[in-house]
């Protein structure tokens, strides 16, 4: 659709998870950006077959995982390094028509992002709401956050007392009653109704 291009084979694109969006150019240093989509004119590098791929390694070992290209005209290949890097890393790489603006872009991607993560934790809460109606208890609930969030996850009650933990090391007895929320280096966040906190989470 308007006039994208894509480099790479579509089976790249579709397994291209996106969680942000951002704007680069020649020269870049220091980018650090899990799962990024970043667009650029690559003014600086367009006919320098060596800067082109320095570039585009930084963007990619920086952890962006898709790159759009906005030219002027439409006569734009990249050369084959580029292609052969691209394709061994699993970089996608595309075109995009220079009267397409990087705002609208912007703003599109976002929007998706933001419908997807609202969607992730619809489907959470209700995975959640129905392991509490059919009373599964704290391991299925750790369980379910732990393969949502791909973190280790700890529940505490409203005393700071260990009650479940997933998944479980040995050592760990969460019926004990031993153990603090207030571990350093993770997050920690309150189970709370009506204002009234019930316990807490630590990822």
């Amino acid at each position: 659709p308007y006039g994208v291009k894509l480099f790479n084979r579509p089976d790249m694109l579709q397994n291209t998870g996106i969680e942000s969006i951002s704007v680069q150019e020649y020269p870049l240093e220091g980018y650090k950006t899990e799962n990024e989509l970043v667009l650029s004119t690559i003014i600086g590098c367009e006919n320098d077959e060596e800067r082109l791929l320095k570039f585009i390694r930084t963007i990619r070992q920086g952890g962006a995982v898709a790159l759009g290209i906005s030219v002027l005209g439409d006569g734009f290949s990249p050369p084959e390094a580029v292609l052969e890097y691209c394709n061994d890393s699993g970089f996608t790489l595309f075109f995009l028509p220079w009267e397409l603006r990087f705002a609208f872009i912007t703003k599109t991607v976002l929007n998706k992002v933001r419908e997807s993560s609202l969607s992730m934790y619809r489907e959470l809460q209700e995975t959640l709401l129905h392991s509490f109606l059919i009373q599964e208890g704290l391991e299925t609930a750790a369980s379910t956050l732990y393969y949502f969030f791909s973190a280790p996850v700890s529940i505490y009650d409203s005393n700071h007392i260990l009650k479940q933990h997933f998944p479980n090391t040995e050592g760990d007895s969460p019926s004990s009653g031993t153990g603090s929320s207030e571990s350093g280096g993770s997050i920690s966040f309150p189970l709370e109704v009506n204002d009234a906190v019930y316990g807490y989470v630590d990822l």
